[in-house]
C-alpha cells in the first residue's frame, strides 16, 4: 500500500494508533529510536506495551502535544503527537519522534544559523551608516536649507518606524 511506503520513507519515527488505541502502523525509524520491536507492539494496545504513553491521552482528549521528552530503557527522544480526525471525530492518533542526538544536532544548527543572521544584520546596519551628516552640507542657495530640514524630518520618521 502507498501509505505504508510513505510512512516507511519518513526519516522520523512514526507510530499510529486507531480509535481503540491499537497500534496499526509503525515505521523502522520508530523501532531504531525507541528500541521497541515491531512484533511486540504492532496490533497490540499501546498502553499495554508502552505504559504512560501520552498518545493514548491525545486519542482521548483530541489535543496536540509537542516536544514531549521521553526516556525509556536508556533511550532518549522527543515526541510530537496529534489526533487524527475524520468528520470532526477522533479516529486515531499519530506519534512522530526524533532521537535526542538528532534534536541536539538540530539545535546546534539553529544556533549557527541564528549567529549567521545576527552577523548579517550587523553588516547590513554598518553598510547603512552614513559617512556624512546634514551638518556637513555647505551652502544656502536655492532653498538648500529648507531641503535639508525636510530631509531631516523624513529621516527621523523612517528611523522611528524601524527603531
Amino acid at each position: 500500500m502507498l501509505e505504508d511506503h510513505i510512512i516507511e520513507s519518513i526519516q522520523d519515527g512514526v507510530l499510529v494508533i486507531n480509535e481503540e488505541g491499537i497500534v496499526v502502523k509503525i515505521n523502522t525509524e520508530y523501532t531504531l529510536i525507541t528500541g521497541v520491536e515491531r512484533e511486540e507492539i504492532l496490533g497490540r494496545p499501546l498502553s499495554a506495551v508502552r505504559p504512560n504513553a501520552q498518545l493514548v491521552q491525545t486519542l482521548i482528549d483530541g489535543k496536540k502535544r509537542t516536544g514531549v521528552y521521553r526516556k525509556l530503557q536508556g533511550r532518549e527522544y522527543v515526541v510530537d503527537m496529534a489526533p487524527i480526525f475524520e468528520n470532526g471525530k477522533v479516529i486515531g492518533a499519530v506519534s512522530v519522534c526524533k532521537g535526542k542526538d538528532e534534536v541536539v544536532e538540530l539545535l546546534d544548527q539553529l544556533n549557527v544559523q541564528q549567529k549567521r543572521i545576527q552577523h548579517l544584520e550587523e553588516v547590513l546596519h554598518s553598510n547603512y551608516r552614513s559617512n556624512y551628516t546634514f551638518e556637513n552640507i555647505i551652502g544656502n542657495r536655492g532653498g538648500l536649507k529648507e531641503t535639508i530640514e525636510i530631509a531631516k524630518k523624513k529621516r527621523q520618521m523612517l528611523y522611528s518606524q524601524y527603531y
